[in-house]
């Protein structure tokens, strides 16, 4: 059975789904909730972006040490703004 997650729950999720580190009840859980909210989907595919434009930029230097909770944060405070965030899921 898969839970369903709140935006704020599946902001705590965005790098470990990037990175390819999440366990697969909560990549599924995570998948699921992209499904249904638009926004936070949007917000996963700017992260993925972002990532891909460093990497492609081959740079040698590392992001300031506060950037990743800088980022976390914005988008945190931005899926709180949204659509309530929650689906409901099939059991």
């Amino acid at each position: 059975m898969i839970r369903e997650i709140s935006c704020q729950e599946a902001a705590r999720y965005v790098y470990g789904y990037l990175d390819g580190e999440l366990e697969p009840r909560t990549r599924a859980e995570f998948l699921q909730h992209l499904e249904a909210c638009r926004k936070c989907l949007g917000a996963v595919e700017f992260e993925r972006r972002v990532i891909d434009f460093i990497r492609d930029r081959g740079s040698s230097e590392s992001p300031s040490p506060g950037l990743r909770d800088r980022v976390r944060r914005l988008f945190e405070a931005g899926a709180g703004a949204g659509n309530g965030g929650s689906v409901t899921r099939e059991r």
